[in-house]
């Protein structure tokens, strides 16, 4: 019997899940010792990485947002997994409406990475939700304004569109699926740049795309990437507007995109941009 895939808690716009396992492949031909997962996000590329053998002690989570306080936490035990689980209890039960009100509560105040988590999933669109210093923001908009009843755990008969949020209890099974697979890595929450990598290490760097509106925080890339290659790390990069000529260019095929009302949109491809050690 194959294992059950490990995946992201919840998805996530700018997410790898489609792709990951061919990311992670790449990843491990380079891999001789530390990979940085930076950007790391709902943590696809890193729960593939760990499918395609990698040890958990090699690898290191980093992201400045709340996806990296969620990882940190989970990863040091100190997510209150009790509190997560009574709440996706009560929200699996609760009736549509209500569940879009509830999200809709939380997104006025600071709320720690137990109740983020449900905000993130029950995002209209995946987009990002990150705190701008006095509010949840959805992407660029406003998250009072990000919630959607009808697509609740499932969408209604006869219907295309895609639910807007996972099962709760999927949520919690992944989650803990997550956190047997990783333990043993490492997972920081800051700055990309304020991270020294190991020498002779591989560094995976997932920037948001030029163009995708909300997230919270940019990435200078082109100035760590010469202190990358300086500290004989080959680096790999899904982004495709970097100024610096890359080694190599993968296609990773079509990125996809689902419609707000379940209708399928092609964009660009999807590329793998290399930089080998000097």
């Amino acid at each position: 019997m194959s294992k059950a895939r490990l995946l992201p808690p919840c998805g996530y716009q700018g997410g790898k899940r489609k792709i990951s396992r061919a990311i992670a492949a790449e990843l491990m031909r380079g891999s001789a010792g530390r990979v940085y997962d930076f950007c790391t996000g709902s943590g696809a590329v890193s729960l593939s990485l760990i499918e395609a053998g990698l040890p958990a002690h090699s690898l290191t989570l980093v992201d400045s947002g709340p996806w990296g306080q969620f990882w940190q936490m989970l990863l040091s035990d100190r997510l209150d997994l009790d509190l997560m689980q009574a709440t996706a209890n009560e929200l699996q039960a609760m009736d549509p409406l209500k569940v879009a009100a509830w999200l809709q509560g939380l997104a006025w105040t600071w709320q720690p990475p137990e109740h983020w988590l449900w905000l993130q999933a029950g995002t209209f669109g995946r987009l990002p939700v990150w705190w701008d210093g006095s509010r949840w923001r959805c992407g660029s908009h406003s998250c009072q304004r990000s919630y959607h009843a009808a697509g609740h755990w499932s969408a209604p008969d006869g219907s295309r569109a895609a639910p807007t949020l996972a099962s709760p209890a999927r949520i919690m099974q992944r989650i803990g699926a997550a956190r047997s697979a990783l333990d043993g890595a490492q997972a920081l929450h800051c700055a990309v740049e304020a991270v020294t990598v190991e020498r002779g290490s591989v560094v995976y760097v997932d920037p948001d795309y030029q163009g995708t509106p909300g997230y919270s925080a940019s990435l200078p890339l082109e100035e760590l990437l010469p202190t990358w290659l300086e500290a004989g790390c080959d680096v790999y990069c899904s982004e495709q507007t970097v100024r610096l000529e890359p080694h190599e260019v993968i296609e990773m095929g079509q990125r996809q995109a689902s419609g707000l009302r379940g209708v399928s949109k092609r964009q660009d491809s999807e590329k793998l941009l290399i930089w080998r050690a000097q």
